[in-house]
């Protein structure tokens, strides 16, 4: 986890969430019919990337996984990296991931990297699952 001696740098992009910029990483993974919704909570990095794959590794039978970012308040390169390693991966079981509510310093680390991934962004987990409202989409 990335830790400030001063306040975050991205605190003014994250007022209003549940979880306070700077909170200990949490996920949580929640299973349903029609998806597996893993919601990553405060800050996300290379400390905290192995348990994010594992999360992802565990095997579904949804035809969806979700990576819900809504109360995400940071992540870096190694996060992303295991994001496009599980899209490739769940694409060869027919599974699709999908990345939802990407805010402030996610949101602009995902549209720098945009041309690279292989994962469709969402505004919501819910709408995710029936692949509404998409944002933006690239190609599997």
């Amino acid at each position: 986890m990335t830790s400030y001696p001063f306040p975050s740098p991205f605190a003014s992009d994250v007022t209003g969430l549940a979880v306070p910029a700077g909170a200990s990483p949490t996920l949580r993974v929640t299973r349903t019919r029609h998806a597996t919704v893993v919601t990553l909570l405060g800050e996300h990095d290379v400390a905290t990337a192995s348990e994010l794959r594992q999360a992802l590794r565990t095997p579904t039978r949804a035809a969806a996984v979700v990576v819900d970012l809504s109360e995400c308040t940071f992540l870096d390169g190694s996060i992303v990296g295991v994001l496009v390693g599980a899209a490739s991966r769940h694409a060869r079981h027919g599974r699709r991931l999908t990345v939802t509510a990407a805010h402030g310093q996610p949101r602009r680390t995902l549209a720098i990297l945009r041309p690279t991934l292989n994962f469709a962004i969402h505004l919501d987990a819910e709408t995710a699952a029936d692949g509404a409202e998409l944002i933006e989409e690239q190609p599997a």
